[in-house]
């Protein structure tokens, strides 16, 4: 759905050149796995982008966010929205039929939330995830168009992740704010939490790593009855 002009801009990516990522970010559709009037839940939903359309696709929607003037622009839109954090969403479980995440796992912890995102699914239900893969900060530190902002930004992900992986947590303060997503770590969190990786899209990478990294998985057709309120 997002294309390279529509990339989302993070807190700790003051200055963002789209033209450094054409041709990496796939523009893609939602396939349709899910039926018209299914509801979707759009987890960082920002100014709306993905909750219009995913109604043009004729879906339900719900979406939250943690920037309040954000979710202001979407009430104003009519859309039904959330103050949140990924790694706690208010919502029963079993409670959404899919969801979309567009890489914003990274200012994330992406153990919990992907607990949190089998959590709501109901059984059988899909979520369309894209994260920043090693190669996103490595072309940020390495590559002659960034400025120095973006290799400050590409060495503290590079380092923080490593880090993540030693010790289970991040580095406190600005060292810790972002961190790249791996297929390794990200298929033993779907193991863990009964996720099944239905579909990936391979995209451009860089020096032979992957810059995004694009998973639709889908819950078993059973969970656990206990809910959240």
């Amino acid at each position: 759905m997002h294309n390279v002009e529509t990339i989302p801009a993070t807190a700790n990516e003051p200055i963002v050149n789209v033209n450094q990522w054409k041709g990496y970010f796939l523009d893609r559709d939602i396939p349709r796995r899910l039926k018209s009037g299914a509801l979707v839940l759009d987890a960082g939903c920002a100014d709306g982008k993905e909750l219009r359309a995913l109604q043009a696709q004729g879906f339900r929607t719900v979406g939250f966010d943690v920037d309040w003037a954000s979710l202001q622009i979407c009430r104003n839109q009519g859309f039904q929205t959330f103050l949140a954090r990924a790694e706690e969403v208010p919502l029963r479980t079993a409670s959404v039929d899919g969801l979309t995440f567009t890489v914003v796992m990274q200012l994330t912890d992406e153990a919990r939330v992907l607990g949190e995102f089998a959590r709501v699914l109901k059984p059988g239900g899909f979520a369309y995830l894209s994260y920043h893969g090693w190669g996103y900060y490595l072309k940020y530190l390495t590559s002659r168009t960034s400025n120095w902002r973006q290799r400050i930004l590409g060495l503290r992900s590079l380092v923080n992740a490593w880090w993540y992986v030693v010790t289970g947590r991040r580095l406190p303060g600005f060292w810790g704010d972002s961190l790249y997503q791996s297929p390794s770590r990200l298929a033993r969190y779907y193991r863990r939490y009964g996720l099944i990786l239905e579909q990936k899209w391979e995209a451009r990478t860089f020096a032979g790593t992957l810059v995004f990294i694009f998973h639709v998985v889908r819950t078993k057709q059973s969970v656990s009855a206990t809910t959240k309120l």
